[in-house]
């Protein structure tokens, strides 16, 4: 106890997000060659009110040349913004008959690039060509489909005649494409790691380009016959390192692993219990990671320093605590959220590590036992989102220096998020830039949905949009996050296809995309998604942890990198 301790003295944990890309202009400096980057596609022809992301590939002494949005920079112009529209993050909108020139300038790690593409746009019946998922990770020999849709000039659903969709690879020996009857590109991965480009066309209108990424694996612990990979919990370091926690079915024991950018180094956290390691939770403050877990019905937490992982105090010594919880950091001082049961009635409770003790507090009565919970900072605040014994999602929040031994709805707003239907299973809560919540559920019969602050005539409200509208989900967990642009990223098993999917907020729709498949199976159709916990990195990249209930392994997601 003494060791854990003074790991909590020690640590400060780090929150924040990297800073948006600087808009200032670069003072223009010799380019690097022109072999050195690509913009796809390489040529555009665009529809009025059409829209499409390029993508840029930066190749910095042969390594691929990864952004840091707090030092580095990327800026996109337009030679004439009556015809075109070009922000910040590579997205073209069409607005008049015209060419324009559409200019890219970067400063990576002090190396300037420049490179410039033409773009056409005219009245096309077909304003925009979408291939889904946008950004694709592989193993070697595997195969996958890629939805292909488009939409008319008025922005409705439309069908392409097949013959006259056409497909290019700008490397082959990384995957080739097919393309189905119905159009439909399937891609198949080789025996070579690496990146490519698939871009679509039709009738020489330019849609929208696809990255794919082949790695040697997907799997954290490749070589493992164990079951493993329930109960994952992802965190991203500021050192940009991946830290996860899960579960080892076979052994009934915590595991813990760290992705250095090269390769997973896995460890046993505990094995001395049996089942020690369900509900974990994980966080990283200082270089040090600290996992909240159960065992034995009990709950549990550990800090890992010098090697050696050092446990706090038993939460609770009586009553079944867990197993759903939620666990973080408040002014260095470990604090966690989790249901008690304490005979006739499930309590959600919070505990704060202080001076040596637990100091417990009632946080509500009213607790729909395992449920998901979720907790995140604001400042000085704290807030929870929980569904109550009613089957609701509640938000509250304390403001507190010291203890959290009050609890109010947001200002102004219920403590229900949605009162029209049952929700259940998982609930996560994040906090905007601007210190606002959000929230993301599960509805019974209603699918995945996503709720924060809306202001209308009739004075502010909680506001929902639905994710995805199918109603078969089974993860315990939906991940959800904030990236650095204040973009709200959410990840979710697709029961009925048995796969895991993502979706995306867009700033400049403002409004969520459609969700993509960021893992459909592949060619064997493996049941993937499962326990699903997601995280962004610093050169703004998803990454996934999941579970494959088809081989029994833990599997990760690394989006295909994209600075725009």
């Amino acid at each position: 106890m003494k060791n854990f301790l003074t790991l909590l003295l020690l640590t400060i944990l780090v929150i924040g997000c990297a800073k948006e890309d600087s808009e200032s202009e670069k003072e223009e400096t010799s380019s690097a060659p022109s072999t050195n980057y690509m913009i796809y596609p390489s040529s555009v022809k665009l529809a009025k009110n059409g829209t499409l992301n390029l993508l840029v590939y930066i190749e910095e002494s042969g390594t691929e040349a990864k952004v840091n949005p707090s030092t580095d920079n990327i800026s996109w112009s337009s030679s004439d913004t009556s015809v075109l529209d070009v922000d910040k993050y590579g997205s073209i909108k069409g607005k008049g008959d015209g060419t324009v020139t559409v200019t890219m300038n970067a400063t990576i790690s002090g190396t300037n690039y420049s490179d410039s593409i033409e773009v056409s746009v005219k009245d096309y019946n077909i304003r925009e060509i979408n291939l889904n998922p946008y950004l694709i990770m592989m193993a070697k020999e595997e195969s996958r489909l890629v939805d292909l849709y488009a939409t008319d000039s008025q922005g409705n659903p439309t069908n392409l005649t097949p013959t006259d969709i056409t497909y290019s690879v700008s490397d082959e020996s990384v995957f080739t494409v097919s393309k189905q009857t119905n159009g439909q590109p399937k891609i198949e991965s080789g025996s070579q790691k690496g990146h490519a480009f698939l871009t679509v066309s039709y009738l020489g209108f330019s849609g929208q380009p696809v990255k794919v990424y082949v790695a040697d694996s997907v799997e954290v612990e490749p070589n493992s016959s164990d079951d493993h990979g329930k109960y994952s919990s992802l965190f991203v370091a500021p050192d940009n390192k991946i830290h996860v926690s899960y579960y080892n079915n076979s052994k009934g024991t915590l595991k813990y692993a760290v992705w250095d950018e090269t390769v997973w180094n896995a460890e046993t956290v505990e094995m001395s219990h049996t089942n020690s390691g369900q509900n974990s939770r994980i966080i990283v403050a200082n270089t040090i990671p600290y996992i909240a877990y159960q065992s034995s019905n009990q709950i549990k937490i550990k800090g890992k320093s010098s090697g050696v992982w050092s446990a706090a105090p038993t939460l609770e010594s009586s009553g079944t605590s867990g197993p759903r919880m939620a666990f973080g950091l408040f002014n260095n001082k470990p604090i966690i959220f989790y249901p008690h049961n304490s005979g006739s009635t499930t309590e959600l409770k919070v505990a704060l590590y202080d001076n040596n003790t637990w100091n417990k507090y009632t946080v509500s009565s009213s607790y729909y036992s395992n449920t998901g919970i979720d907790m995140k900072f604001s400042g000085n605040k704290v807030g929870v989102v929980f569904i109550d014994s009613n089957s609701k999602v509640n938000f509250l929040e304390s403001n507190f220096t010291s203890s959290p031994s009050t609890w109010s709805a947001y200002s102004g707003l219920s403590t229900l998020i949605d009162n029209s239907s049952n929700q259940t299973g998982s609930t996560v809560l994040n906090y905007s830039l601007d210190g606002k919540p959000h929230v993301t559920y599960l509805v019974s019969g209603g699918g995945a949905q996503f709720a924060k602050e809306t202001s209308t005539a009739f004075g502010s409200s909680w506001g929902q949009a639905v994710l995805d509208g199918d109603t078969q989900f089974s993860s315990p967990y939906l991940g959800a996050m904030i990236d650095w642009a204040g973009r709200d990223r959410i990840t979710y098993h697709d029961a009925a296809n048995f796969s895991l999917k993502l979706v995306k907020y867009n700033s400049i729709k403002q409004s969520f995309d459609q969700p993509f498949t960021a893992d459909s199976g592949g060619k064997n159709n493996h049941r993937v998604g499962e326990y699903a916990s997601i995280g962004v990195n610093l050169y703004g990249q998803t990454i996934i942890s999941y579970y494959n209930a088809t081989t029994k392994k833990l599997q990760y997601y690394i989006e295909p990198y994209n600075p725009n």
